[in-house]
């Protein structure tokens, strides 16, 4: 059968969608990729087709979609921590249960949360197989992520800060993103609860403290490191006039961009977080993990507010930074106290246990390949998305929505996709030869050759 993955944000998705599409089509099933056309070629170019679809946002109603062209639903949701935590969450994924065929979670300790929570005859679905993304942290992918043109601008030993500060800092306004998630049917259960919003709203002003504690720590690091680059890294969700506004004029300090992090983390000396997951995964990746708690306990307690060696000062942090290393011995531990929360830690690998569950449950279904898109359905795509660029112009907040959106998932040409590929087979000999298409805009299908 044909798989289809659909993505929302390119530069946290785009490794670990390529990596399970890779061991699918080592059990021979291809995978249609992408943006938004994914769920028109499903639902609209395509309609009635049996898939197995990856669903990421609980939609009941597109899921029982699927089901009913004999397709099947892989549930495999990447804010899986976040089921430690939430128990409206955790209702959520329980009210749609009735249309995952399977649903693929970070760990054991959700499996058991969700597995509660679900009707009898559901609970089996639950499989704690990890996330593929966590895969790419594995050693054999450390130069694949390696950046040549990182390196030349900063070295390989610049102090990096990591802040995810959304409930305060975020880019439409947390109030208004609230509200637009309110209008969402499978997302406005969660964000009109009231117990879940009034804890949103005390996440707000704590984060809004600790924000501010980042910057005044941010300048008095550059100072004590006068020779080294230190680089903050919002949050892709975050507005990053709030750091520029307060950090501009330091000469060895560079608020950088969005786009993928590892890349950053795969050079730093040291990273520098709060409660962010760039903490665990540089963890994994072996680096010097420093977690900086200047305002006590956070208001919901995850996996990742563990990670690192905790400092309460600014003076505590700089003598982590120098220390220059992290304890293995401590490191070991911390790691093993994630693994109920996290299948991907000790060379465990997500995506072939994910692609072989797959293989089995599709077993003898129909397979299809989609067609590259005419021209009158690409030039509506083109048109759609440079509506997008010129919207994204406006001043406003109707311009930060579009700009938004365009950051979350800006042009992906097929020449970068077919790199990324190629790097990933030298980085993990064992993957199939495949062939990949360009459909059409940020549209994608790989298929074993």
């Amino acid at each position: 059968m044909l798989c289809a993955i659909p993505m929302e944000i390119a530069s946290r998705e785009l490794d670990g969608v390529l990596y399970l599409a890779l061991h699918l089509a080592k059990r021979g099933l291809p995978t249609l990729f992408g943006e938004r056309m994914v769920h028109e070629y499903l639902f609209r170019l395509c309609d009635g087709r049996p898939v197995v679809y990856f669903d990421q946002d609980q939609n009941a109603s597109v899921n029982q979609r699927v089901l009913d062209t004999g397709g099947l639903v892989m549930n495999l949701n990447a804010e899986g921590q976040n089921i430690d935590i939430i128990p409206q969450l955790v209702d959520m994924f329980a009210k749609v249960a009735p249309t995952f065929t399977a649903m693929f979670v970070r760990g054991d300790r959700q499996r058991e949360s969700l597995a509660r929570a679900f009707p009898e005859d559901r609970k089996h679905c639950v499989i704690p197989s990890g996330h593929p993304s966590f895969d790419m942290l594995d050693s054999r992918f450390n130069a694949y992520h390696e950046s040549p043109e990182i390196v030349a601008r900063h070295g390989r030993d610049y102090i990096q800060i990591n802040t995810q500060f959304v409930s305060f800092n975020h880019k439409m306004g947390f109030d208004h993103y609230l509200k637009l998630l309110a209008t969402l049917d499978e997302w406005k259960d969660l964000y009109t609860n009231e117990e879940f919003l009034a804890t949103t709203r005390r996440q707000r002003d704590y984060e809004e403290k600790v924000a501010n504690e980042f910057v005044d720590m941010a300048r008095q690091v550059a100072r004590a490191f006068p020779g080294r680059h230190v680089i903050v890294r919002p949050h892709p969700m975050e507005g990053r006039e709030f750091y520029a506004s307060r950090l501009s004029g330091i000469s060895n300090l560079f608020i950088e961009p969005g786009g993928p992090v590892r890349p950053w983390l795969a050079s730093a000396g040291a990273l520098i977080h709060h409660s962010c997951t760039t903490g665990v995964e540089a963890l994994l990746m072996g680096k010097h993990v420093i977690r900086f708690e200047p305002v006590g306990e956070t208001v919901e307690k995850n996996m990742q507010s563990n990670a690192g060696i905790p400092a309460k000062t600014t003076e505590e942090l700089i003598a982590l930074i120098d220390s220059e290393t992290m304890d293995e011995n401590e490191r070991r531990s911390q790691l093993e106290l994630m693994r109920p929360h996290m299948a991907n830690i000790g060379g465990v690998l997500a995506a072939p246990v994910i692609a072989g569950h797959v293989a089995r449950l599709a077993k003898g279904g129909r397979t299809w390949l989609p067609e590259k898109l005419g021209p009158w359905e690409s030039a509506k795509c083109w048109r759609k998305y440079y509506s997008k660029v010129l919207r994204s112009r406006q001043p406003g907040r109707v311009g930060k929505k579009v700009r938004y959106a365009l950051e979350k998932f800006p042009r992906l040409p097929f020449s970068h996709v077919q790199h990324l590929v190629d790097r990933l087979k030298a980085a993990d000999p064992g993957l199939p030869a495949v062939e990949l298409r360009h459909l059409g805009l940020n549209t994608f299908l790989m298929k074993p050759r």
